[in-house]
């Protein structure tokens, strides 16, 4: 398990003065960026063999986020790699050990040349621990999309919201996603499925649903759906 000691600083927090859910994530985006660093296949490396990363899905289990300034530990271990494909969990803890949060995430390797998924046991062998995945409860494989789905109003994709994939990042779509959200909605769970890049240029159309454990809500282009996020009270 590799694990990293900070503090939340203010730039990370929502409107309650707490971890946002949205900084939760960019800390476990940020973790699983500085283990490949430091196990030799960090950015610059992969991008000079010509490989990059894709998240293909998250599924997120939230208790009480910390608030600003509390110490807190950011844990990950890459437990599993098939092909190209490769899952790390994920694991916030506060100064005691206690569990505040904890995800599974599912990534596929790929070359950027042609956006083809390429065998991954050679990156990941360096920081592979073989091991289970984290227990989440009763969490959807797949998120769907219900019938009774309505489109919220269109936006485009600007160059801010780009990563250095160059498509939109996968943390800020869910932020893209929560502005459909009710403002007082909470929930104890996510789970994002990342079907197709959101690109520089392309026009969104959002489709969101009500069901009886929260909402979900898609990111569409051309009739086409990229990102499904399920927020679940």
């Amino acid at each position: 398990m590799y694990t990293w000691d900070t503090r939340v600083l203010y730039s990370q927090l929502g409107p309650d003065g707490r971890l946002s859910l949205t900084g939760l994530l960019d800390l476990f985006q940020d973790i699983a960026t500085l283990h490949a660093e430091d196990f030799g296949s960090g950015l610059d490396t992969m991008t000079a063999n010509g490989r990059a990363w894709l998240l293909s899905r998250w599924r997120v289990r939230l208790g009480e986020l910390p608030r600003s300034a509390a110490r807190v530990q950011v844990c990950t271990q890459a437990y599993e790699s098939r092909r190209a494909l490769n899952r790390r969990k994920f694991a916030l803890l506060d100064e005691r050990g206690a569990e505040l949060a904890a995800a599974d995430s599912l990534w596929t390797l790929v070359d950027i040349a042609t956006g083809a998924p390429t065998p991954a046991s050679q990156v990941v062998e360096r920081y592979l621990e073989p091991g289970e995945g984290p227990d989440l409860g009763e969490l959807p494989r797949k998120v769907q999309l219900p019938e009774n789905a309505v489109p919220a109003a269109a936006f485009p994709i600007t160059d801010d919201l780009l990563d250095t994939n160059h498509h939109v990042n996968n943390v800020r779509s869910v932020a893209l996603a929560m502005r459909f959200l009710p403002e007082d909605l909470s929930f104890s769970a996510l789970a994002v499925d990342y079907q197709r890049p959101l690109l520089p240029g392309q026009q969104v159309q959002p489709l969101v649903a009500r069901t009886d454990r929260g909402f979900v809500v898609a990111l569409t282009v051309d009739g086409q759906s990229c990102v499904c996020a399920e927020f679940i009270r």
